[in-house]
């Protein structure tokens, strides 16, 4: 079964993967996979919108295999210890890293193809 909100992407349509900008997340915004994590309790870690425009192509390494893994930007949140990241992966799914784990490219990368 193909996971509707989460499910793979077509590499040619990643310019239409729904994202978040200007603002955070919501959990309305991680239900609607529009995003992949929220803050619950702003008063505890402040944080505000990162300025990157999105979405966006990077790749990803894996810290196990340290495989260049491409993915699609779709949420940026920075506080003033680290900018946090939402991710979707092109073969289905979602995840969360620092901006630091990222290589930003753009489609016409080799990697991408």
């Amino acid at each position: 079964m193909i996971d509707e909100l989460w499910g793979p992407i077509e590499r040619n349509q990643w310019r239409q993967v729904p994202c978040v900008t200007g603002r955070l997340a919501t959990e309305d915004d991680v239900k609607a996979g529009r995003a992949a994590f929220y803050l619950g309790n702003l008063e505890e870690v402040p944080a505000g919108p990162a300025k990157l425009k999105l979405p966006a192509l990077a790749l990803w390494r894996d810290s196990d295999s340290e495989t260049p893994i491409p993915v699609v930007v779709i949420q940026a949140e920075e506080s003033e210890i680290q900018c946090t990241v939402g991710v979707r992966f092109l073969t289905g799914g979602n995840g969360v890293c620092l901006l630091e784990d990222l290589e930003f490219i753009d489609e016409n990368d080799r990697r991408f193809a």
